[in-house]
């Protein structure tokens, strides 16, 4: 019982030293934007299981997406196509993952695929933006 207290404290320190970082750098999409990761309050030693959940929430705000608490999905923003004389060309599922330290965070979404008469959108989740490419 005592080694599985231990193995815990040392895996908790990993989590102090990770909660101690107040802002880091986006790794991936070659994005310079600066994300606050870690508590909120100076007297709060551990990183949470709601600080991890807000700093993943911030990192998928540029893909308008939001993160249900109870299942951790990850469900994309309702785009209104009506009107547009857009048309479904497919879907396809896309998996985005960052690692800070000794966390990985990963996101598996569907991608939806819509063209236009004359651009095709695609979003790119491991990116962070829209790309719009001309057919």
């Amino acid at each position: 019982m005592t080694g599985g207290k231990s193995a815990g404290k040392a895996h908790q320190t990993k989590l102090d030293k990770f909660a101690s970082v107040r802002e880091a750098p986006m790794p991936s999409g070659g994005l310079n934007a600066q994300v606050p990761v870690g508590s909120t309050s100076p007297e709060k030693e551990s990183l949470s299981l709601h600080d991890l959940m807000m700093a993943i929430k911030r990192l998928l705000t540029s893909l308008e997406a939001r993160i249900d608490s109870a299942t951790t999905e990850v469900r994309l923003v309702r785009v209104d196509l009506r009107n547009t004389g857009a048309r479904i060309k497919g879907t396809e599922k896309s998996t985005a993952s960052l690692k800070v330290n000794t966390v990985t965070l990963k996101a598996e979404v569907n991608v939806l695929r819509v063209t236009t008469r004359t651009l095709e959108a695609r979003l790119e989740d491991h990116k962070g933006q829209t790309q719009c490419n001309k057919m």
